[in-house]
């Protein structure tokens, strides 16, 4: 056998079709999966979708009710709210790409290295990363955005996913600690292959379900935080994005609850649906209960 040329035991395509078909049975998990698809799907879509610019000011039509020609009302401004939440879930995606994808990415290398090579490298990495979860991460985060003179919707999913990043590291690293002693990775090891090529071919192949399933319900969080941040006034006041419009409609709410009870609204449910879909994903892929 050549095992120069180990390529693992990897996962391959015909492994997931299993999972798929456990997930394919989940009732809620393909409700998740649906609501996702929708959201998804309107963010793409948001300028045919939206009947009128989201920043459009109807003059004299200020804090309409659900109406035919405004679905969902109107705000303080004049602005239609079906429109503005339209085109709010781009920036929701936005956020959970931008934060998530950070996150992962960053969670993924120090948890991995963290678990591979333990000793001194493990306790530097993990005691960093224990500092920033027993701090308050909204906290953090409200910090470091009243910080910044720009404010943008990138910029507040970078500092989301830079302080959210230590719980896929402590994810992926048990992953690794169990990984590492599978007797594929010893092989490996005897063969010469370099530490960099087994993390990457042998071991975070096979954590993949993890990460998955993380990166998943943390979209959630990410656009819960976001929308918190909007809420409180500490994201871009000229943003488009459903916290904006919680913003403007806290002001109003006994007058005219549709401004804020809408994009609430949308924003349980779509943070409800990525927690149906992660768990349904949670569930096909047998990934461990510490995930919750």
């Amino acid at each position: 056998m050549d095992w120069s040329r180990l390529d693992l035991i990897d996962v391959n395509l015909e492994g997931w079709l299993g999972p798929l078909r456990r997930l394919a049975r989940s009732r809620s998990g393909m409700v998740g999966a649906f609501i996702v698809l929708v959201v998804v799907v309107t963010a793409i879509l948001a300028p045919w979708i939206a009947p009128y610019k989201p920043t459009r000011l109807f003059y004299g039509n200020e804090l309409l009710p659900p109406s035919r020609d405004h679905w969902f009302g109107t705000d303080l401004m004049g602005r239609d709210i079906f429109s503005f939440v339209v085109w709010g879930t781009r920036s929701a995606m936005v956020v959970a790409v931008i934060a998530v994808g950070l996150a992962t990415a960053i969670g993924v290398a120090v948890g991995a290295v963290s678990g591979y090579f333990g000793g001194w490298v493990d306790m530097a990495l993990m005691r960093f990363t224990d500092v920033i979860l027993v701090t308050p991460i909204l906290f953090l985060i409200i910090l470091a955005t009243a910080l910044f003179v720009i404010r943008a919707v990138w910029l507040t999913a970078v500092i989301i996913g830079l302080f959210t990043w230590p719980y896929v590291a402590r994810i992926v690293r048990s992953e690794v600690l169990a990984l590492r002693e599978q007797l594929y990775v010893e092989a490996a090891r005897s063969a010469g292959v370099r530490d960099g090529r087994i993390i990457l071919r042998h071991v975070l192949p096979n954590a993949l379900p993890s990460i998955i399933v993380t990166a998943t319900i943390y979209v959630a969080y990410a656009i819960l935080t976001e929308a918190s941040l909007g809420f409180l006034g500490l994201g871009d006041p000229g943003a488009v994005t459903w916290g904006v419009m919680l913003n403007v409609g806290r002001d109003v709410l006994r007058r005219a609850p549709w401004v804020a009870t809408i994009p609430g609204l949308l924003i349980f449910i779509t943070t409800w649906a990525f927690n149906l879909l992660g768990d349904g994903i949670r569930e096909a892929l047998d990934v461990k209960e510490y995930l919750q």
